[in-house]
């Protein structure tokens, strides 16, 4: 009987001690460590027409091209993105190729190749 009960409570040690350590201190507030690059980024082309890129924590994104002051969609694309320190690599579902970028971020401001994009 003796060797039952101390079984039993090992089994018990251990249950309540593996359910403790799932509970995490980290993120208490509910916040989650979200890359910079998340949110909307817009940049203007010189001719009055602007694109517009959302880069979603789901790794997805969406692509739109506008026609100066008519706020006109002119081109809309779907991708997938990945990050790999300051590269930026994008899965366009219109190309066959992969667009490959190098970007920084300072406050509301990106730089890439393409210029500098500021957050919407």
């Amino acid at each position: 009987m003796r060797t039952i009960r101390t079984i039993g409570v090992i089994v018990l040690t251990v249950i309540v001690c593996g359910l403790m350590g799932a509970c995490s201190s980290d993120d208490e507030d509910g916040s989650e460590n979200i890359h910079p690059i998340v949110g909307t980024w817009w940049i203007y082309d010189g001719d009055g027409d602007y694109t517009e890129t959302t880069f979603k924590d789901d790794m997805t994104c969406i692509y739109k091209e506008y026609e100066g002051d008519s706020g006109r969609v002119k081109y809309l694309d779907y991708g997938r993105y990945m990050i790999d320190n300051h590269d930026l690599f994008i899965w366009w579902d219109d190309e066959d190729e992969v667009y490959h970028d190098t970007f920084t971020i300072n406050g509301n401001k990106m730089t890439t190749r393409d210029g500098v994009w500021k957050r919407k």
